[in-house]
């Protein structure tokens, strides 16, 4: 009995080691202007696109609509953005002014009996638009930033592709939430 007891002990101290470990370090691989406490909810998603110009530069800049200047989710959703650009092979530039593509970025929840979450994105090069992505999940009211996540990541595989209205499951992708999340080494 008390060898098991012993074994248990130490299986216990192990296990609570590793989940120590992998707590610390998922955090530190979210960049600092990701809130680490946010958790993706979004499970199926809406996603629309079109893609005027295949010839689309790779080096952007994300900016914000003038409608979310001030909303307090901003700099995550920024955050998302650049981390999947970035993730399906595009090059984030220095500076607006250093950039050839400048993507634009917005989001908004609306709420009655269901909350529908919205982002979308756009890109242009010297003003003319080369590229255009919509995507939205209805679900129950709750906090809009455990949503966001879910929204960027869908948004990424229709990056630069004509799409009509389909259904991301994204359950079937999670690199993609971790991608945004900032969670892939």
């Amino acid at each position: 009995m008390k060898k098991t007891v012993k074994w248990m002990g130490s299986i216990a101290v192990v296990c609570m080691s590793v989940l120590g470990l992998t707590g610390c370090s998922s955090l530190s691989s979210i960049p600092n202007n990701v809130a680490p406490g946010v958790a993706n909810k979004t499970g199926v998603v809406q996603v629309s696109s079109s893609c005027l110009n295949a010839e689309y530069p790779k080096t952007f800049y994300v900016v914000a609509d003038k409608a979310v200047k001030n909303s307090p989710y901003l700099e995550e959703v920024k955050a998302y953005t650049v981390n999947g650009l970035k993730y399906i092979g595009m090059t984030e530039a220095a500076g607006e002014s250093a950039a050839k593509l400048i993507v634009t970025i917005n989001f908004s929840s609306t709420q009655a009996n269901r909350m529908v979450v919205r982002y979308s994105m756009s890109a242009a090069e010297k003003g003319k638009i080369c590229w255009t992505v919509n995507a939205n999940c209805s679900t129950r009211p709750s906090d809009i930033r455990n949503y966001l996540p879910g929204l960027v990541a869908a948004a990424m595989p229709s990056v630069g592709v004509d799409r009509a209205v389909s259904v991301t499951n994204l359950r079937k992708y999670p690199q993609y939430v971790k991608a945004v999340m900032g969670s892939l080494e």
